[in-house]
């Protein structure tokens, strides 16, 4: 009887606690047990594979969750470079609108050193001064 049950048993499939389960189940009858032996060997077989099938599921489902994941990684990275690369664009505007007044400033001295008319150059100077001031401040804060 021993023989026939172990030749039943898959031997890489089961643990000895689940073998021991089902013996204990048929104590009192090792014949019932030896009958009903295939019908739990297949539906063991069969929670197996679910269990496999439910781990292969779940791993694909956290495959898929970190692949999401990378992809809001990378658009986020991707959008803070594009920010990046605008206020870089913005200074640098604001750079050459700088250097430029500065070089309409000293053709307007060259011009009034020349012997242009000095009053209306005076108050255009006075003016763009003033602007010079306060995006000085703004800077500032």
């Amino acid at each position: 009887m021993a023989e026939e049950f172990a030749s039943q048993v898959p031997h890489d499939k089961f643990t000895p606690a689940e073998v021991q389960g089902y013996l204990l189940r048929h104590k009192f009858d090792p014949q019932e047990a030896i009958d009903k032996l295939d019908s739990w060997v297949g539906e063991k077989l069969e929670e197996i594979n679910d269990f496999r099938e439910l781990e292969k599921r779940a791993e694909r489902k956290e495959q898929r969750a970190r692949e999401r994941k990378i992809k809001e990684l990378r658009k986020k990275k991707r959008d803070e470079e594009r920010s990046e690369r605008r206020e870089l664009e913005e200074i640098e505007k604001e750079e050459q609108e700088y250097k430029e007044k500065e070089e309409e400033k000293k053709k307007k001295a060259e011009e009034k050193e020349k012997g242009g008319d000095g009053k209306e150059e005076k108050k255009e100077d006075k003016d763009e001064d003033k602007d010079d001031e306060k995006k000085g401040e703004k800077d500032e804060e």
